[in-house]
């Protein structure tokens, strides 16, 4: 499988919205300058309209396509088999997961939000990847923010180990602020791929709070496509 990653900073803009909308075939001609900018063998690049309340987990036919052909998919995961199709997702500061089958039957991207992961959608999408694998699973963990820029409130640390008292170590409180916590985010997706029998290929190091060249500016109130900043897709060879 060839792994990129990619990101406004390093790349250029990289806007990918969906056929149909205004400035569609801008959009087109990045998604093939992406393709050329990293020499892949594929027809086209396929990354899903992230779609949290759906929880949709899209498979790509052998023909390349995944329902009607105008409408870009929204979901939070998807799996191909078909070797000259790119696939992956864009985002901001959640990790972006890419799963391959070491035979090269198929490859597959998940978004791993915390959203995501509260529940066992990511489970859930590991086991609907693993029916079309005929080799092992090998997982890649990309750029997300870290341990140490990950900070959230108590009650949301708390709300997440309601839902997953397991994670309950991946949360530290903050010295002197009892009421703020750090989420070892790519340490606890690590943790539930290896449990699913996943091997762990590679984890980005980049946090994309300090990272120049992966920072996902969620914190820049001036920045007009927050939700395209850093991507990752995969490509089944």
């Amino acid at each position: 499988m060839t792994v990129i990653y990619f990101s406004k900073a390093a790349d250029g803009s990289f806007m990918l919205g969906p056929p149909g909308y205004p400035g569609n075939e801008t959009r087109l001609q990045n998604r093939e300058q992406l393709i050329k900018r990293f020499s892949l063998h594929a027809k086209k690049l396929i990354t899903p309209a992230i779609s949290p309340e759906d929880k949709n987990i899209i498979h790509v036919d052998k023909k390349g396509q995944y329902g009607p052909v105008k409408n870009r998919p929204r979901g939070e995961a998807i799996i191909s088999t078909t070797p000259d199709i790119a696939i992956g997702f864009c985002g901001r500061d959640c990790a972006i997961t890419l799963l391959e089958d070491t035979k090269g039957f198929a490859v597959a991207a998940i978004h791993a939000s915390r959203h995501n992961l509260k529940d066992d959608f990511l489970e859930r999408a590991l086991d609907q990847a693993t029916f079309h694998m005929d080799g092992e699973m090998r997982a890649h963990i990309g750029p997300c923010l870290q341990q140490p820029s990950h900070i959230v409130s108590a009650d949301v640390a708390q709300d997440f180990v309601r839902w997953r008292p397991s994670a309950r170590d991946d949360f530290t409180p903050v010295p002197e602020k009892p009421y703020l916590f750090r989420f070892n985010y790519a340490a606890h997706i690590r943790r539930r791929l290896e449990r699913f029998g996943a091997e762990i290929g590679h984890v980005s190091p980049h946090d994309t709070f300090t990272d120049g060249n992966y920072f996902s500016k969620r914190a820049t109130p001036d920045c007009p496509d927050q939700n395209m900043q850093i991507g990752m897709a995969a490509l089944r060879v």
